[in-house]
């Protein structure tokens, strides 16, 4: 599976930290969690205490996170396999192979017209 991660600038409005997602503000909550099968394949990558997720297609799920060393991450979770991307700056694209591209921001940028809103916080290009 070929995962690849991109990131671009944008400035972001209504954060808890500067340059953080506002949904970090809020509190984690059971739905939140990540699987206990999917937090082996993702130990190290991002703070299992910190996702939150934002969107549910099929038996794919799709959860921001924070990083202690990349920022904020986006995984996306298939049944037990866990991929994610992570950045220090938003938008953050996802590509894998053979899977729609997924971006995770505030917004974004004004030459983004073929990018679809599925969820606060992000969106997908078939």
């Amino acid at each position: 599976m070929l995962v690849v991660g991109v990131a671009s600038g944008l400035a972001l409005s209504g954060c808890t930290e500067p340059g953080t997602l506002d949904i970090f503000s809020e509190a984690q909550t059971e739905e939140d969690r990540l699987p206990e099968s999917a937090i082996p394949s993702l130990v190290g990558a991002v703070d299992p205490d910190s996702t939150r997720l934002l969107w549910t297609d099929d038996d794919v799920a799709y959860f921001a996170a924070l990083s202690d060393d990349s920022g904020q991450c986006l995984v996306i979770l298939e049944d037990v396999d866990a991929w994610s991307g992570c950045s220090t700056r938003l938008p953050l694209q996802l590509a894998s192979q053979g899977r729609p591209d997924m971006l995770l921001g505030d917004g974004l940028p004004d030459a983004s017209e073929e990018w679809v809103k599925v969820a606060d916080h992000l969106w997908t290009r078939p």
